[in-house]
């Protein structure tokens, strides 16, 4: 039976959607209360944070770009574009 292990330690109020992509090198989740987008470095075990508004709903790979996200906030105007 696989056993969950932790990566990180507590980096997010109110963590949501967790997304792996290979196009990241990585996994990506947003602390949504925070307005933030984290990301997860697998190689360095490093966590960044980018912060994109009052709330951060949803987080999603785009099919057309290498390494780029598309990142919904609240708010239809506060959008993150990650290259990176």
């Amino acid at each position: 039976m696989p056993v969950a292990e932790q990566l990180t330690g507590p980096d997010a109020v109110h963590a949501e959607g967790p997304v792996w992509s290979p196009q990241w090198g990585g996994l990506r989740w947003v602390d949504m209360l925070a307005g933030d987008v984290l990301h997860l470095d697998e190689s360095t075990g490093r966590v960044d944070r980018w912060h994109i508004g009052t709330v951060a709903a949803a987080l999603r790979p785009r099919e057309f770009a290498m390494r780029h996200s598309l990142c919904q906030s609240k708010s239809p105007s506060n959008r993150m574009d990650s290259h990176t």
